[in-house]
């Protein structure tokens, strides 16, 4: 996803930095598009995929509420984490 903050790119550009296979790639992609995270458009061969940030902004909102929370709950891990090395 970071790969496409910058603009929309083909799958074979995105593949070219990872790892793994362009099936894996392309099946990684297939989820992403799924949970509504890119969007694929098809411009002759190829398949070129852009980021949709908008389901990100709702979860960054939900989140929100939380933060409230974990300032707290982190010391308490800290404080756990000194007594128990």
């Amino acid at each position: 996803m970071d790969r496409l903050l910058e603009g929309e790119l083909p799958v074979m550009e995105l593949a070219q930095t990872f790892q793994m296979t362009l099936p894996a790639v392309s099946q990684h992609l297939k989820v992403l598009r799924e949970a509504g995270l890119v969007s694929e458009r098809r411009l002759g061969r190829q398949r070129l995929y852009r980021l949709e940030a908008t389901p990100l902004r709702e979860v960054a909102d939900w989140l929100t509420h939380y933060e409230k929370f974990w300032p707290a709950r982190l010391k308490k891990l800290g404080e756990h984490l000194d007594k128990n090395p």
